[in-house]
């Protein structure tokens, strides 16, 4: 039911005059209805229509099934470009029109990804499910239980699956920081020199405490595995997978300055897992034009890393089970 804001006229930039090149589906569904809104600009045109048969052919199964995508968005130019020049040039116009119709006309619309190499990012070897159904053995949140299930289903969306996983790895952070706040305590406690009338051991004491509620977010999410994840379980993870160079400093996603490295005597396994977490985590949540992480923008969904966050994705997801299977076993 949208109208173009200029009258109907023929643009000079469009090179389709009898209108041939647009497929129209109206005969797939009773209340279709024919649509061609061409918009006239400065640099180029825009028009909403059907697909051309060169997208038909590329992105439907064909005219004997029912198409995946029946509107298209086309840009036209009056000059010849190469092909990245008109990427370059479209992406701006392209968000910019999607946006406004979205807020202006309560159209939300979204181009698909175009098929990449994803298939090869998801990890060779799936473990087969359990075929036995039980009555839950296992107490957890509902509020937890909602968050990894949605991570689950958001498979369109890989950036939103990580955040989801990392959403319940937070819950835990209290739980977390007060079990190594109280284990350092007992030490002090069952110390033998341990003296209650020395300023110095109340003060250590003290410390215990004021270090653990000023504690970073990063800092954390290292003591949330470090009490919480068994570490042979991380090592099976990294080394029955054919993750290739994934998890090194050469892989899809950018902002990573160190290896996952299990010969790595220096930075405990853990930490190395924490701190990828955390970076990406920050590459998602945090805008590109905050100086601290200017260096590397934003990671946004539908690009190239947010389809390679796969690997990633399940390794949040085993991080989040080993914390409430721990979580059980404490309780």
């Amino acid at each position: 039911m949208l109208v173009a804001d200029s009258p109907e006229s023929e643009c000079a930039r469009r090179h389709d005059p009898d209108n041939s090149s647009s497929i129209n589906f109206a005969r797939f569904r009773d209340d279709s209805r024919t649509y061609k809104i061409h918009l006239t600009g400065e640099a180029a045109c825009i028009e909403l229509s059907g697909p051309s048969p060169a997208c038909h052919i590329l992105t439907n199964h064909g005219f004997s099934q029912l198409p995946r995508y029946t509107t298209s968005l086309r840009i036209f130019y009056d000059r010849s470009m190469k092909p990245e020049e008109i990427e370059e040039s479209a992406e701006p116009i392209i968000a910019s029109f999607l946006y406004e119709l979205d807020v202006r006309n309560h159209l939300n619309m979204r181009p698909p990804k175009w098929p990449s190499q994803t298939d090869r990012r998801r990890p060779a070897h799936v473990e087969q499910p359990e075929r036995i159904v039980r009555f839950p053995e296992v107490a957890i949140e509902p509020e937890i239980s909602v968050l990894f299930r949605f991570a689950g289903s958001a498979n369109g969306n890989p950036p939103l699956a990580f955040l989801s996983y990392y959403q319940v790895l937070e819950s835990f952070f209290p739980v977390a920081g007060k079990k190594s706040a109280l284990k350092k305590i007992e030490r002090e406690l069952t110390n033998p020199l341990f003296n209650r009338h020395n300023d110095k051991h109340l003060m250590r004491l003290l410390n215990v405490g004021e270090s653990a509620a000023a504690a970073s977010e990063s800092a954390h999410l290292k003591m949330l595995l470090d009490e919480f994840v068994r570490r042979d379980i991380l090592i099976d993870f990294f080394r029955d997978n054919q993750w290739g160079k994934h998890f090194t400093k050469q892989g899809p996603i950018r902002g990573i300055e160190e290896n996952i490295n299990l010969e790595n005597k220096q930075t405990p396994l853990a930490h190395q897992v924490a701190e990828r977490v955390y970076r990406i985590r920050n590459r998602i949540v945090h805008a590109k034009d905050d100086p601290r992480y200017q260096d590397t923008p934003a990671l946004l969904p539908q690009s190239d890393e947010a389809e390679s966050l796969w690997p990633d994705i399940d390794l949040v997801r085993l991080l989040v089970c080993e914390v409430i299977l721990s979580d059980q076993v404490r309780v």
